[in-house]
């Protein structure tokens, strides 16, 4: 049953042009559950770019204050310089990670980034929980992402939470 009242995720302008199947002439419009996974699936997309990405390593004067807000301001500190290993670095890329998904990604509210219990010790790559609300119509749907900091090459992967 798919007709026009049926409330469905509206998915972002670049997931909407991306052709998922090129060769056939005619696509059906996803389902309600297909579109909210495809949302799903974009978003972190989107938070996996964002959390690759380095911020400007130099700030600028305060009159330009709004630059923190564009895209100028756009990713993450460059932790490369920090040991991933101590207790309080931790602790600050958890709200280093909010911050950058609460101002970059407003389909995202509620963002919570947390720390997974220890595991294998002779992992050495930081490991973080983010958890939010996705905005999706007819209600907010929860949505978790497993976020793995690899410690030589510093590139974040992120993937569905379970």
């Amino acid at each position: 049953m798919n007709d026009k009242n049926t409330p469905r995720a509206l998915l972002s302008v670049l997931d909407r042009l991306i052709d998922l199947d090129p060769e056939s002439q005619t696509e059906l419009p996803p389902t309600p559950t297909e579109a909210l996974d495809r949302l799903r699936e974009g978003v972190r997309r989107d938070v996996e770019a964002l959390l690759n990405t380095r911020e400007r390593c130099r700030g600028w004067p305060d009159v330009f204050g709004e630059l923190d807000e564009s895209v100028v301001g756009y990713g993450i500190p460059d932790f490369s310089i920090t040991s991933i290993q101590g207790g309080n670095w931790r602790v600050l890329v958890c709200r280093q990670i909010e911050a950058a998904i609460r101002r970059f990604e407003s389909r995202l509210s509620m963002v919570r980034v947390t720390l997974p219990e220890k595991g294998d010790r002779m992992d050495r790559s930081a490991r973080f929980r983010i958890d939010a609300l996705l905005s999706a119509d007819p209600a907010p749907e929860p949505v978790s992402f497993d976020t793995v900091l690899e410690p030589t090459t510093r590139r974040v992967n992120v993937s569905t939470g379970r």
